[in-house]
Order: C-alpha cells, then sequence, then structure tokens
C-alpha cells in the first residue's frame, strides 16, 4: 500500500512540478503511517477519474486537447519511474513533462476554455489564447532553469527536505567525495543508517566511505548490523576490505575471491585481493590486481597501493605518477605526501623531500616514520642542527622506538657532506 501511494504521489506531484518547477518540491517525501498514504492514494485517484471523464467528454468535439490530456496523464506516472532511485531527484522530469503540460493545458485554454468564456470561435483567436498559455509555460521553466539546471544542487534540496532519502544521501555523498574527500560525506551516510535502518543501499555506502577513511571496524560493524541484506558481490567486497583492515587476513582474503567469483571486474574485491596478496609479503604477485583495481575504478587505495608496489619494484617513476594522480585530487593525504617524498628521497631531490616529509608531519603529526627519515636527510646533507631538532622531536615522541639507537650512531659520527642552508 505505501509504495503505491507513493508512486501514485510521485506522479501527480511530478504534474504540478511540470506546471510550476519553481515552486514545488524537487522530490516527493515518502508517505510516513498508512493513514496519510491512503489519504495520498485517494487523493491521486480522484483527481484522475476527475480527469478521465473530462477526457472522455471532450473525446469527440475536443479531440486535440483530449490526446494532449491522455497523454500528459500516461507520461507522468512513466516519468516519475524513471527519475527515481540514483536516477533522480523527481525534478529531472520535469524537462520531459513540462512541454507536455503546458502544450496540454494550452489546448484547454484555447478549446473547452474559449468556449466556456463565449470567447469568439475564429481560430486567430484561440491561436492566441494557446500561444498565450505556451509562453506562459516558457517563463514557468525559465525561471526555474537556476534550480533544475544542476543535478546537484537537486539532490543537496530533495536531502534538505527529506534528510532519510538514501538516494539523495548517496548522491550528496559522492558529490562531496569528488570535491572534497575531506568532507562530511561519512556523518551524511551515518545519518542516513540512523534514520532508515533498512537501508542496504545506505549502509553498504557508509561502509565503502568509512573504509576510505580507514574506519574498517566501523565498516564491519555497519555491514554487520545490515547482515539482512543481500549479499552482492559488492558488499561482500566491501566486507573483504573491511576484514583485511581489521587483521583479518584469512577471512578477508576468502571473502575478495568470493566477491571476484561473482563478479570478476568489482573493483573492491580485486584490491581487497591485491592489498592481501602484498600484505602475505608478495608484492610482486599483488601488482596485476593492483593495476586492474585501479582500472575498474577503485579509487585511492588503488593507486596508492600500486604507487607502493612500483616503488618497492625500483620503477620509481611509476610510482611517482601513481601519488602525483592521488595529490590532485586530495591535496591533503598524508599518505600520498609522504610516498611522494619518499620518491624523490630516493631520486636525490633534497628540497622536494625535506618539503614531503614537514607537509606530512603537518598533516599527520604523530607520523614517526616522516620523522625518523627527516633525521636520516638533514644530517645527510650537512644540515646537523636540523637533524639534531628532528631527532630530540622523534626520540621525546616515541621513546620505545627501537630506531633511537640507530639514530643516536648516525648523528655520533660527522655529516657526509658540508653543512647547507636551506629555507
Amino acid at each position: 500500500m505505501l509504495g503505491l501511494s507513493d508512486a501514485a504521489w510521485r506522479a501527480l506531484l511530478l504534474l504540478a512540478e511540470a506546471l510550476a518547477p519553481w515552486a514545488v518540491p524537487v522530490e516527493a517525501v515518502p508517505a510516513k503511517t498508512t493513514l496519510v498514504a491512503l489519504g495520498r492514494l485517494a487523493l491521486v485517484l480522484a483527481l484522475y477519474v476527475a480527469a478521465t471523464w473530462g477526457i472522455r467528454r471532450a473525446t469527440a468535439r475536443y479531440p486535440g486537447v483530449a490526446a494532449l490530456a491522455t497523454a500528459a496523464l500516461l507520461a507522468a506516472p512513466v516519468a516519475s519511474a524513471i527519475c527515481s532511485g540514483e536516477r533522480g531527484p523527481l525534478a529531472r522530469g520535469v524537462w520531459a513533462m513540462s512541454p507536455l503540460a503546458w502544450a496540454a493545458l494550452a489546448a484547454i485554454v484555447a478549446g473547452p476554455v474559449a468556449d466556456a468564456m463565449k470567447i469568439a470561435a475564429e481560430r486567430r483567436a484561440r491561436f492566441v489564447l494557446g500561444g498565450a498559455v505556451v509562453a506562459l509555460g516558457v517563463a514557468s521553466l525559465f525561471a526555474a532553469g537556476s534550480k533544475l539546471a544542476s543535478r546537484d544542487a537537486l539532490w543537496r534540496s530533495a536531502l534538505a527536505m527529506d534528510p532519510g532519502n538514501a538516494s539523495a544521501a548517496i548522491a550528496v555523498a559522492r558529490s562531496d567525495d569528488a570535491t572534497n574527500p575531506r568532507g562530511a560525506a561519512l556523518d551524511l551516510l551515518l545519518s542516513c543508517t540512523r534514520l532508515h535502518p533498512e537501508s542496504c543501499a545506505c549502509a553498504e555506502a557508509a561502509a565503502g566511505e568509512a573504509i576510505d577513511r580507514g574506519l574498517y571496524r566501523d565498516a564491519r560493524r555497519l555491514l554487520d548490523a545490515s547482515d539482512s541484506c543481500a549479499r552482492g558481490a559488492r558488499r561482500i567486497a566491501l566486507n573483504a576490505e573491511a576484514l583485511i583492515g581489521t587483521s583479518a587476513l584469512d577471512d578477508g582474503e576468502r571473502e575478495a575471491e568470493r566477491a571476484i567469483e561473482r563478479d570478476p571486474d568489482e573493483p573492491h574485491g580485486v584490491y581487497a585481493r591485491a592489498w592481501a596478496t602484498s600484505l602475505r609479503g608478495r608484492p610482486l604477485d599483488a601488482r596485476g590486481d593492483a593495476e586492474r583495481a585501479v582500472a575498474l575504478g577503485r579509487g585511492i587505495p588503488a593507486e596508492l597501493l600500486l604507487g607502493t608496489i612500483l616503488y618497492g619494484a625500483g620503477d620509481l617513476a611509476g610510482a611517482d605518477a601513481q601519488f602525483v594522480k592521488v595529490l590532485e585530487r586530495d591535496p591533503d593525504s598524508a599518505q600520498a605526501t609522504y610516498d611522494h617524498a619518499l620518491v624523490a628521497d630516493r631520486q636525490s631531490r633534497y628540497h622536494d623531500a625535506r618539503e614531503g616529509y614537514l607537509r606530512t608531519l603537518k598533516l599527520d603529526p604523530q607520523n614517526a616514520d616522516a620523522r625518523f627519515n627527516l633525521v636520516l636527510l638533514t644530517h645527510g646533507h650537512g644540515a646537523t642542527l636540523e637533524a639534531k631538532h628532528h631527532f630530540d622531536v622523534f626520540q621525546a615522541s616515541y621513546p620505545n622506538d627501537a630506531r633511537i639507537a640507530q639514530l643516536k650512531q648516525l648523528l655520533a659520527a660527522p655529516s657526509p657532506v658540508k653543512a647547507m642552508t636551506f629555507p
């Protein structure tokens, strides 16, 4: 009952949006109670019955009016069904529905309404009336153009109106990821799961976002909490990544294989298998899957993994290309910044390496490896005072780190080059 009522309500709302896109909400809010659903369904049925009665009366005398009105009434549920889920929001259907709805209205005004008002039956007068209505329709669309132009803006409006709308939440989260990987996408998706605990789409999207942020335990909790959802290839692959991220390597590998069996091109599954193979100490065996995961669009995690594998294999140019690709999309990625600095270090580009390690520490002050490498780098280039500073910070921050003895021995020896100053 709720589903039928919501579908009928969406069709009616789209008809209203087609006539007044500047004033009507961009998406239909589902009925929250059975009583509201019944009321909506009764209203829609009454209006459609009245419209059908009017069309039947007009069929003989105004065949053009009847044809246009029938087309508009039939197109509304079809267009509202097309503009639903990820293809929505509903207002996207206005571009197709508005010309049809206004044409039908123009025909009604130039036909039955003109006769009822005893307007001269001259074709010219009727043409002017119909033309005036069409012009009003064009003006209505023009007035709503800025509102309807941006799909992202429509989704955000739909989400503001109905925070529990799973399709809107997922669409806005994707947009946030594309423009700002450090955005509030996860919070938005978690809100969707709280408002709609039964939403498999929100749970999977939230789990994927949590995985990309390294929150693997949270991802596992989200997937476990929605275990009644169908276990498709994507869900299994997400679970594989979450398991591997929480050191459940054996279970993660098995899940990755299950995901790939169901869909060989599932990017999360291919990446999970590459990640597990790399963690097993076989990076060269993981390279093929890592490259496929990048090609399949797994994104930043796969690009970082492939870069790390290429770095280990001595392909510094290839590794750097992957890290630069990540930094272009996410300039504040501490991992990509650090890896990029590592490549510069290996290529003896002192300034780039030093700046990269320092920026890494700004992004992630607890990155012990960046601080350790700064000691090695600055001492090796004669900046002994700076090396001593970084060592003091390293020792104070990580007093139990086994590398402290190595650094003490290094600093006790003279620098291999003459002291240099750098900005």
